[in-house]
This record gives C-alpha cells, sequence and structure tokens, in this order.
C-alpha cells in the first residue's frame, strides 16, 4: 500500500525540510563566527521559517502527504518545531482566509497542545543552553521569516484580492513547489500541488514579479504614500505654499489642454454629445476649458490642490473627488469652502481602476495606494497620472522639477489580462 495520499512527489515536500532541520546546528555554528557569522545565521533561519510556511506546511495543511493518521501529525510536530509556529494554529487561521472570515476563537485539541508544547520547549531549551543564541540570532531569524510571510501575503492578495494574484515564474514554481499558482490554489484550495499547472486560469490576475517582492513594493509604496501625506500636512501649515501647489498643477493642467483635447471627444457625457451648442458631432472645441466635462480626482482630499487647480484652468468642469478617508474629506470640504468652490462633489469610497468609470476623466495621484500597474493598462476614459519624474508614460508635462513631480497622459484602449 503507497504511503503518500496524493502522489510520490511529496517525498520532495517531507524531504527537503528534513533536510533543513538536518542543517539547523550549522546556525549555531555561524553564530559563533562574528557578526557576519551572526548575520548569515539570522537570514538562514528566516528564509527557512518564509520557506517551509508557503511550501511544506501550506501544502500539508491542504492536503495531508501522508495516508496514516499518526504519521500526517508526526510531520505536523516537526513542521512545528521547524518553522516555531504550532501548525494547529497556523491551520485554522490559513483556512479561515480562504472562507474571507476572521479567524475564530482557537481549539487547541490533543494535537494543537503537542505542537504548542514542543515549541515552547525548544525556546525553552534554547534560553537555558544558549541564551545568546536565542535573542541575538534565534528571535530575529524568527521576526524575519514572519515579517517575509507577511509580504508573501500581502504579494498574493494586492489590494484585498482575495482570489490571489499567479506569478508563472519556472524557476520560482519549481523552488516554491508551484506556489506562484495562488489564483489557481483560491479557486481549488484542495488540488494537490502537482496538480495546478493544468488548471492554469487565463483569467486571473497576474504578475511577473514573485509575491515576497510584488509585497515588498506594495509595502515600499505604502510608506511612500504616507510619506506624501506628511508633505501634504507641511503645506496645509503654508498659505504661500498651498499657493505654490496650486499655481504649478494649474499650468501643468493647461499645457496638456491641447493633448486632452484629442481624446476626450469620444468620452463626452451623453446629455451633453450631441449639443450643437456645446460638442457638435465630430467637432473638438478650441476652448476645452468651457466643456463641462465629469473630473474624477482621486485621493484629493488632504489639500485638493488639484481641484484648486482645475477650477482656475477648467472653470465648466464638474469635478468630484474621491478619497478613501473621511478625515481627509472633512478637511478637503472646510478648505474648498473657505475658497469659495462649493461645487466640488465630495465621494468618501476607494477607487478600482479596473471598475467601470463614470467619469470622463480621472486624475490619479502619486500617493495613490492600489494598483498603480492597473492605473495604466486597465480600460476606461483617459487618465492624468501623477508620477514620478523619470517615470513618463505618453504624453506628459513636468509639474515640480524640486518635487521630481510630472503628470502624464494615459488613454487605455481595449481590455487585457489584469498584471500586478
Amino acid at each position: 500500500m503507497p504511503r503518500w495520499r496524493h502522489s510520490p512527489r511529496d517525498a520532495w515536500v517531507v524531504a527537503l525540510p528534513a533536510l533543513l532541520a538536518l542543517l539547523a546546528p550549522l546556525t549555531v555554528w555561524l553564530s559563533g563566527h562574528g557578526l557576519w557569522g551572526m548575520s548569515l545565521a539570522t537570514c538562514a533561519i528566516g528564509l527557512v521559517v518564509w520557506w517551509v510556511s508557503n511550501t511544506a506546511a501550506h501544502i500539508h495543511l491542504h492536503t495531508p502527504v501522508f495516508r496514516a493518521r499518526l504519521p500526517n501529525r508526526l510531520f505536523s510536530l516537526a513542521l512545528s518545531l521547524l518553522t516555531g509556529v504550532p501548525q494547529t494554529i497556523w491551520r485554522a487561521r490559513h483556512l479561515a482566509h480562504h472562507r474571507g472570515e476572521a479567524p475564530g476563537p482557537l481549539r487547541l485539541g490533543l494535537q494543537g497542545s503537542l505542537e504548542l508544547a514542543a515549541v515552547a520547549h525548544l525556546w525553552l531549551a534554547l534560553a537555558v543552553l544558549a541564551p545568546r543564541f536565542l535573542l541575538l540570532v534565534y528571535l530575529p531569524g524568527f521576526l524575519l521569516g514572519l515579517g517575509l510571510c507577511q509580504l508573501q501575503g500581502l504579494g498574493e492578495h494586492p489590494f484585498a484580492a482575495r482570489g490571489g494574484v499567479s506569478h508563472d515564474g519556472r524557476l520560482y514554481n519549481l523552488l516554491w513547489l508551484n506556489d506562484g499558482l495562488h489564483a489557481e490554489h483560491h479557486r481549488w484550495p484542495g488540488a494537490h500541488w502537482t496538480a495546478l499547472p493544468a488548471r492554469r486560469l487565463a483569467d486571473a490576475p497576474r504578475s511577473p514579479w514573485p509575491p515576497v517582492l510584488r509585497g515588498l513594493h506594495l509595502a515600499l509604496a505604502s510608506a511612500l504614500a504616507r510619506g506624501l501625506g506628511g508633505l501634504e500636512r507641511l503645506a496645509l501649515r503654508s498659505p504661500r505654499l498651498q499657493a505654490r501647489l496650486v499655481a504649478s498643477h494649474a499650468r501643468a493642467l493647461a499645457r496638456l489642454m491641447p493633448e486632452l483635447a484629442t481624446c476626450l471627444p469620444g468620452h463626452v457625457p451623453s446629455d451633453l454629445s450631441h449639443d450643437p451648442a456645446t460638442c457638435p458631432p465630430g467637432h473638438v472645441p478650441s476652448d476645452l476649458s468651457r466643456r463641462p466635462v465629469r473630473i474624477a480626482v482621486i485621493g484629493g482630499g488632504l489639500f485638493p490642490r488639484t481641484a484648486l487647480a482645475l477650477a482656475r484652468v477648467w472653470p465648466a468642469a464638474r469635478v468630484t473627488i474621491v478619497d478613501a478617508d473621511a478625515g481627509h474629506l472633512a478637511r478637503a470640504r472646510a478648505h474648498l469652502a473657505a475658497s469659495g468652490h462649493l461645487a466640488v462633489e465630495l465621494v468618501h469610497a476607494t477607487w478600482d481602476p479596473r471598475a467601470p468609470q463614470t467619469h470622463d476623466l480621472v486624475i490619479v495621484p502619486l500617493a495613490l495606494v492600489g494598483d498603480r500597474a492597473a492605473v495604466y493598462s486597465a480600460a476606461g476614459p483617459p487618465r492624468l497620472v501623477h508620477d514620478w519624474l523619470w517615470r513618463r508614460r505618453g504624453p506628459g508635462v513636468v509639474v515640480s522639477w524640486p518635487l521630481l513631480k510630472r503628470l502624464n497622459l494615459v488613454h487605455p484602449r481595449g481590455t487585457s489580462t489584469p498584471a500586478i
């Protein structure tokens, strides 16, 4: 009778963690060779926790590798020691994630109690026998591994994408046992890891980057957005700085008016497209600023400089500010009222570039926390995208040299599989 429940290839799922466990004493030896040795040992522990959690442990909790119950429980116990995380706890939290629910009350049972006791005894033994190794190497490595797992999860589910994002890199999927096929795994969570390549979803979002690198990029982008938000708050303290920001954005918008006139006719609101006095069929008005085009300003609530700039160069525009932060919108409302611009609509929502768009033009901030690639690629109306000076995409102008900021005009056409 075969020992493997699903496939003989599960021998790799068991053998590779076993090999890493046999090499574990090398981390103790490395930690005794100065700062470089301690650093290498810490990184090695972090990489083991990360790799095992996202390969062997992940596979075993979805599709236990052995036919018999006892070997499965012993393997879960060994994985608990190797990762420092009791697998019963990990399994409960992970399956709740698949259900789209918050983790419920924890029920350890006998297996979970044994795993928790084993991990506690490991830490206690290290505290007694090698306290320096525990504090300076093992604990930092364990936290590094958990941090990498956090980035992995962020990259696999960016912007709360419940269905997951896949990565087709051959080397990554070879070394990570097809963990890159994450959208397929979420569609069929009970499918064996060897069966996922044959179930590739043509319509699933895919990325050329492995999930941990994607997660790192998103984490850095989020930190950057918070930093830019801090600069916005700084501008709120200086009326002179506010005036300069509005003026620079107004100049940039005015310079892009001719380009906008060439791509907006197909996106004129239906109630205006057949009005000869406003926009005769086939005719592009010479004064675009007089056209009441619907413009959505994304995330422009904290300091509504884009809305204020539009009031200068495009007074007829129907402007809507869409911001996910209600506090930012409250600030914008007060600022716009003080400036006499009461006609701007404020919407408390999160903007999705892939969702159907109801505006004729969308203006996207540099500090966008979301899928920036989809801003450029998703089908929809023209977009003015604030970006870094060196990221030129199509027609555009420099907004500010000191701020390293430019404004790109993008007119996505058609639809494609999302790339993140």
